[in-house]
């Protein structure tokens, strides 16, 4: 079953890998969670906590483009890990895709506790 996918960091409209998506049709929306700048310059989302990361959802795009953007993410390597997440927005919610990582601090991460994502920090990101 194909379902939404949520992005929060590089692949959102302004972000450094946007082009990836470029036909995509995009949504706000936020998902329970922290979000953290890994020491390579890049994001990592946790699920869970009391925080909310914000960021874009998108409808469902082809396996083959997925199963493409996972290896882009590291999925095989075990950097991060495609899960279904809970999407809310405007006033709705439902189940999306998003890349995760269970443990951001193995990887340098540090939170941004606006759970927006930029890609120089700056303000209360740093």
């Amino acid at each position: 079953m194909s379902h939404p996918l949520f992005l929060y960091g590089t692949f959102l409209d302004q972000g450094s890998q946007s082009h990836l998506l470029q036909r995509s049709r995009r949504h706000p929306g936020w998902v329970q969670g922290e979000l953290y700048r890994l020491r390579a310059g890049y994001p990592a989302m946790r699920p869970g906590g009391d925080g909310k990361v914000f960021g874009e959802w998108i409808d469902p795009i082809p396996d083959a483009v997925l199963q493409m953007l996972d290896l882009y993410k590291g999925v095989g390597q075990g950097l991060y890990e495609r899960r279904l997440v809970e999407v809310h927005s405007g006033g709705i919610h439902f189940a999306a895709w998003a890349w995760v990582m269970e443990h951001p601090e193995d990887h340098g991460g540090r939170t941004i506790r606006s759970g927006r994502w930029h890609p120089h920090p700056r303000g209360a990101d740093r």
